[in-house]
């Protein structure tokens, strides 16, 4: 189960990351050429790389 209500989107929070100018030119230039945006592949890499069960032990 992932923590949704049926048929709901996930809850959402805002995130304040500090990166250099640089990575953040690499990544507005890689959601570009993805028609996508950072947000989602931030998300992305969150769901690529972390599993449920590292989830379940923060809550």
């Amino acid at each position: 189960m992932d923590g949704t209500k049926s048929g709901a989107a996930p809850e959402r929070t805002i995130l304040s990351l500090s990166i250099t100018v640089e990575d953040k030119r690499k990544l507005k230039i890689m959601a570009a050429e993805r028609n996508t945006t950072i947000a989602a592949i931030i998300h992305g890499w969150v769901k690529e790389h972390c599993s449920d069960k590292s989830e379940e032990s923060t809550n």
